[in-house]
């Protein structure tokens, strides 16, 4: 009996090995290996502080990292793989089976100073004209060039003005009273991860070992081809755009998207085959998820031009609504495009475009009105009643043919006054203050994106008294997955300017609107200033941030979340409402007609 128990014994013991094995080595595939390297990649880059991580070629890293797990097979490999890749630039990493607990974590020094990353919004360094910020404590800062300098201000004056924030002892906001000291996150493929994002002095220092190894790397990455674009480097485009978007788009709690989820269908769509076109396409589809007015994926590697037309979507037809080219007249209607019936080829298009569903109707459109330079498009047109056909090439951009409008500043009736601040300066306007002071009413065209200035100036001639509402909220990123510490809350502070512009105001808007247009917007729905006629606004804003993906397409996305001016009410998605709500029918167009002009003189009545 002894016997039979001991057997019996060694049995369970044996089947309990083998589970625990089972449990901690699981078959995996190429997606799921770079998906877990995507996961892990993100967080190393922007929140581990050691100084050997801050000299890693990212970019190129990252092309190199889904070369060598695509093949790991199973999740001891993959986590082998990782801990080879990640092991010599940032010590202190755990990767365990998901079901089993991680390694003691060494306690802080408290007498230390620590070393922690602290970002303003999405940023690769600091600029004193930059609205956006990264630094790491207790260490010198690394200057960044903006993609929106200001005017007339060269690098060097950048980089002089950068100084202080350069400075070790420097920090962007101050730290909360405690701070994390590891990232703790699941890998997939069976793995979790145990990532340092605070270091004492010591623990950041690069140990010879280690620059011996980062300088190694920097030699060894291979780099980057134009074309063909390999597997590696196709994936690779999308580990560095999902984590951005993972760790610091501001609108995750209005997209309400599981972002995690995407990352392996996106790899698997980037494991094809693919043309440098064919690869934008794919970045452009993941972009779409976030739906983000903003987004825009753009290889300046294809530089664009335009057709020489304006195109609008109008109901669920494009038009064209301006023409440079004697074939094509306004009111055209597009019923082809290269021969694809234009109903197919929006819907083609559809799945592209980013932002809510106003704004992507815009997006549609543009994404006809600009292409490749040098190529061109078949066009079947038809034009009352009768089919027409133009064959358009892209062409650079010089000045765009524009719908018919009034002067930009311009009397339209006894004591009504237009002023289209698309296209009027800023100097425009100010040279008809006196007349705009003693208007009657004042029409205000805000149909597109306004020029330098204008805008504010005009709020401050509405304004009865200062406000100071706080719409605008950076985020204070100090930990990866979109875990703000607090927000810098942001306004314009605008004060009365004088003449007072005492008129009764009417502003013209619709589904083009973004960005600075909608700041505007928002001052004049929330403070009641005029109004509103037309069509929804495009529901995005909060500034343009840009990032380079490893085969070289820039990425555009909204930086700053933006509320109502209550400082809580969601923006995104939604936009400015108009108070009378109108938009322009196919027939309206080919009469000539500007109903939402003709509107707004009704209401100046």
């Amino acid at each position: 009996m002894d016997c039979l128990r001991r057997v019996l014994l060694f049995a369970a013991l044996a089947s309990l090995g083998a589970t625990a094995t089972a449990r901690a080595t699981q078959p995996t595939t190429t997606t799921t290996d770079v998906a877990a390297f995507a996961r892990l990649y993100g967080v190393v880059r922007y929140y581990y502080p050691g100084d050997a991580a801050q000299s890693v070629p990212w970019n190129r890293f990252a092309i190199y990292g889904v070369t060598q797990v695509r093949d790991a097979h199973d999740s001891k490999a993959l986590a082998a793989s990782l801990h080879h890749l990640f092991d010599p630039i940032a010590g202190g990493i755990d990767i365990v089976p998901d079901d089993q607990p991680f390694p003691a974590a060494k306690p802080a020094d408290t007498d230390q100073p620590h070393v922690h990353w602290q970002r303003l919004g999405y940023a690769e360094g600091v600029n004193a004209y930059a609205t956006y910020q990264a630094k790491r404590t207790a260490r010198a800062g690394v200057f960044a060039n903006t993609s929106h300098p200001p005017p007339n201000v060269n690098v060097e004056q950048q980089r002089e003005a950068s100084a202080r924030l350069m400075a070790p002892q420097t920090m962007l906001y101050a730290d909360a009273s405690s701070h994390a000291r590891y990232a703790e996150f699941p890998l997939g493929a069976g793995l979790k991860a145990r990532v340092p994002i605070d270091l004492t002095d010591d623990e950041a220092k690069a140990s010879p070992e280690q620059q011996q190894a980062v300088a190694a790397l920097a030699t060894s990455l291979l780099p980057v081809d134009d074309a063909p674009i390999s597997a590696a480097q196709r994936q690779a485009d999308i580990v560095m755009g999902w984590n951005v978007y993972r760790h610091f788009y501001p609108y995750w709690r209005e997209v309400g998207d599981d972002w995690d989820q995407q990352l392996e269908p996106l790899l698997a769509l980037a494991d094809t085959p693919a043309s440098r076109e064919t690869q934008r396409d794919t970045l452009r589809r993941m972009v779409a998820l976030v739906q983000d007015g903003h987004g825009q994926v753009y290889d300046p590697h294809r530089p664009f031009g335009s057709l020489p037309v304006v195109l609008e979507p109008v109901g669920d037809a494009l038009v064209v609504t301006a023409s440079a080219n004697p074939t094509v007249r306004a009111g055209d209607r597009v019923t082809s495009v290269d021969g694809l019936d234009a109903p197919a080829w929006m819907a083609r298009q559809a799945p592209l475009v980013s932002g809510s569903p106003q704004w992507r109707r815009w997006q549609v459109a543009a994404a006809l009105q600009f292409g490749p330079i040098g190529k061109q498009v078949q066009l079947d047109l038809e034009r009352d009643g009768h089919p027409e056909h133009a064959a358009l090439d892209y062409q650079r951009q010089t000045a765009m043919p524009a719908p018919a409008r009034p002067e930009p500043v311009t009397a339209v009736k006894d004591g009504v006054w237009y002023v289209d601040i698309t296209r009027a300066s800023q100097e425009d306007f100010e040279r008809h203050l006196d007349q705009l002071g003693h208007a009657r009413a004042l029409i205000v065209d805000l149909r597109g994106y306004p020029r330098p200035g204008i805008g504010r100036s005009l709020l401050e001639h509405l304004l009865a008294g200062p406000e100071h509402a706080r719409w605008m909220h950076m985020a204070r990123h100090d930990a990866p997955f979109d875990q703000p510490a607090a927000y810098n809350d942001i306004g314009w502070d605008l004060s009365p300017a004088t003449p007072r512009i005492t008129a009764k105001v009417v502003v013209l808007t619709d589904g083009q609107a973004i960005s600075q247009a909608e700041s505007l917007l928002g001052y004049v729905s929330d403070l009641h200033l005029a109004t509103i006629v037309g069509s929804p606004s495009a529901g995005t804003n909060g500034d343009v941030q840009v990032f380079y993906t490893p085969s070289g397409y820039r990425i555009s996305f909204t930086g700053l979340r933006v509320t109502r001016h209550d400082g809580s009410t969601p923006f995104h998605g939604q936009g400015v409402e108009p108070d009378v709500a109108l938009s322009p029918s196919l027939a309206d167009l080919r009469a000539g007609r500007d109903v939402v002009l003709e509107q707004a003189l009704q209401l100046c009545r």
